[in-house]
């Protein structure tokens, strides 16, 4: 079954079983880092005789039935918050998380992305209630940024030099522009390799050479032709 429709029926027997669910998070999604460590502040409101307990990163969610919410499905953990990682702060209803996600983390995250899954995968906190009612289960959404695997091909910076002396360069009527080269810096799957560069009406235009997703192998040809406008 594709992971889609797993996912939707999950969704569907949570509602089901946890239509007294009170626990919120803010944010319900954030970005991290592909390739490095990442820290996020995470706050949770509507504790009713509630407390925090353990917390895992995973790849997919299932229901948590007969518990509220969804858990991560136990196939693809990734990992559980280190108790050193821990710095989480409990108050009268509400509840304040430090989520920092080691390296270790995102790496597999990255993997299960290079063999096909999505770009993004859930932190999951377990709220236990203490006058004998449900678990609760609360999960936030984490996506791959900073070139992650199957993140969209988008520019982050566009360095444009000419390749003069001149901190102004001043063209006389009738007289040829110096060269010029840019320094392009880009978010996405895989390496591209510009092959044109040229002005254009509302920006900075340049042309790859290979395919970008890598799908059909690294010297794929297939031409980008992107604006650098904005920067």
């Amino acid at each position: 079954m594709p992971r889609a429709a797993r996912l939707g029926l999950a969704i569907v027997a949570a509602c089901s079983a946890g239509l007294g669910a009170q626990v919120r998070v803010n944010p319900t999604g954030v970005s991290v880092n592909a390739m490095d460590a990442t820290t996020v502040f995470l706050s949770f409101g509507g504790l009713r005789s509630q407390r925090p307990t353990e917390a895992f990163w995973c790849g997919e969610l299932v229901s948590a039935a007969p518990a509220r919410g969804l858990k991560c499905d136990p196939a693809t953990l990734f990992g559980r918050l280190p108790l050193r990682y821990d710095q989480s702060r409990l108050a009268s209803g509400s509840f304040t998380d430090i989520m920092s996600i080691p390296a270790s983390v995102a790496r597999l995250a990255y993997q299960a992305a290079e063999r096909g899954a999505t770009s993004t995968f859930f932190y999951v906190r377990r709220f236990e209630s203490t006058t004998g009612a449900p678990d609760e289960y609360v999960a936030v959404t984490c996506r791959l940024t900073g070139g992650g695997a199957r993140s969209p091909f988008s520019l982050t910076d566009v360095q444009v030099e000419y390749e003069t002396k001149d901190a102004v360069p001043f063209i006389v009527a009738g007289g040829s522009p110096p060269q010029i080269s840019a320094r392009i810096k880009y978010n996405g799957t895989g390496r591209s390799t510009v092959v044109g560069l040229a002005p254009g009406p509302d920006g900075l235009y340049f042309s790859t050479l290979y395919e970008n997703s890598g799908a059909s192998g690294a010297t794929a040809r297939a031409m980008w032709v992107l604006s650098t406008d904005g920067f």
